[in-house]
């Protein structure tokens, strides 16, 4: 529920003028989105209702090996992601298409 109120609080200060109040809004739901990340990654669901079966015990190497893997694979996303905004952002201002 944070990350909506976060978000609509963001929406609501992307106004003219109100580009303090922006930047604020924008940090607070980084910070929320990543909190809720976190625990959906990493604090498992422990009610009856959620468990169809027992958890498989996994030694720690490879509980690592597993993470480093989708950490590596996440982080790729990321960073080609980001070289996508970057590049659609620099073909706008070169064809001088108007900026939001």
């Amino acid at each position: 529920v944070a990350p909506l109120a976060s978000y609509i609080a963001v929406r609501y200060c992307a106004e003219p003028g109100q580009e303090d109040q922006l930047q604020i809004a924008v940090w607070v739901h980084l910070v929320f989105s990543v909190l809720g990340l976190i625990v959906l990654l990493f604090v498992p669901k422990t009610s009856s209702d959620y468990q169809i079966w027992p958890a498989t015990p996994v030694p720690f190497h490879m509980r690592y090996v597993r993470y480093v893997f989708w950490g590596v694979v996440m982080g790729s996303k990321w960073l080609l992601a980001t070289y996508i905004f970057r590049a659609v952002y620099l073909a706008m201002l070169e064809l001088d298409i108007a900026m939001p």
